[in-house]
């Protein structure tokens, strides 16, 4: 699995380990300021055993979020380190954060869109978890999502793009590439560049 980036709050930088723990530490001295668990032991499944944190912590204003693979995804107080709300949902992807919404795609194949003030769910999108859904074979991986303008955009390992409504989850558009995608797109001045497997770089507007 891959590994979290910290982030940083005036004094603080909050960072995530492969144990599933988080820890908020002063910048001037490394001085741990508080730490929390996002290992959650009550989920069934092979993703109970691991613990690991791959997705960067987001800081905004003075909350943090933060989701593990195990299957558990937090909002935290940046300052006293409590626990604003959680959610049972587990996610190797970075959330996305606009407005008043927290976007994520999740282990079991759905795009989330949860509330940031108190972590109520608005809706979920499922998106296809195989190739060959009926044989279960080809497993897809799917990105974190994009905001681009008024589209949640998500890219598929097997090579697929999709566009999603930030407000409902309607699904708005497919887009099929010659290769898949690994690498979460990113976005500039209104232009999405995706990065495929086949080193070849799409920009979309």
């Amino acid at each position: 699995l891959g590994s979290a980036v910290p982030a940083v709050s005036g004094d603080l930088v909050v960072v995530a380990y492969s144990s599933g723990e988080l820890f908020a530490m002063r910048v001037e001295n490394g001085r741990i300021a508080w730490s929390d668990s996002l290992s959650y032991q009550g989920r069934l499944g092979a993703n109970a055993v691991l613990s690991d944190i791959d997705a960067s912590p987001v800081i905004a204003g003075n909350v943090v979020y933060s989701v593990s693979y195990s299957g558990r995804l937090v909002a935290i107080d940046v300052r006293s380190g409590t626990r604003i709300w959680e959610q049972e949902i587990a996610s190797a992807n970075t959330p996305w954060l606009a407005g008043n919404y927290l976007y994520v795609t999740t282990v079991d194949n759905n795009l989330v869109c949860i509330r940031r003030t108190d972590g109520r769910i608005r809706w979920v999108r499922s998106v296809p978890a195989y190739i060959d859904p009926e044989d279960q074979e080809g497993p897809i991986v799917w990105t974190r999502p994009t905001l681009v303008g008024d589209r949640l955009i998500i890219a598929g390992s097997h090579g697929e793009v999709r566009a999603i409504s930030p407000y409902t989850g309607r699904m708005l558009g497919i887009l099929n590439l010659s290769d898949g995608v690994r690498v979460s797109p990113i976005t500039a001045n209104g232009t999405l560049y995706i990065l495929t497997t086949g080193a070849e770089v799409v920009a979309l507007r």
